[in-house]
């Protein structure tokens, strides 16, 4: 690979791929900003082929994002589900409303 500024941002793109595919998410930030200092000296001096191809790189990584996303709000909701499933079960009471059902007892929550 050659050494322009095309070149690199679509390197960083690729770099920026695979840590949205492992995870490693406190990574991004230093790629942001290297991408962000880059991407205008990049963009003027590529041609149309490569201009597609950052564009595609770019696209890619937006839906890996908004994937790894949200996973993380659909776990943050079953966390917290499972959370309060002791606490906040629900039923219906003979009329067909939907009730809260409360603990008979003291609640305590076992800490490990």
């Amino acid at each position: 690979m050659t050494n322009t500024d095309p070149d690199r941002l679509l390197h960083l793109l690729e770099v920026e791929r695979k840590v949205l595919k492992t995870g490693q998410f406190s990574d991004l930030a230093p790629l942001a900003h290297q991408m962000t200092q880059l991407v205008d000296r990049a963009i003027g001096k590529a041609d149309i082929k490569t201009l597609t191809r950052i564009k595609a790189a770019a696209e890619r990584n937006r839906n890996l994002l908004a994937a790894a996303q949200a996973g993380v709000a659909s776990a943050r909701s079953r966390f917290q589900a499972i959370k309060d499933a002791g606490r906040n079960v629900q039923t219906y009471d003979q009329c067909g409303n939907r009730a809260a059902l409360k603990p008979s007892g003291p609640w305590h929550e076992l800490r490990r």
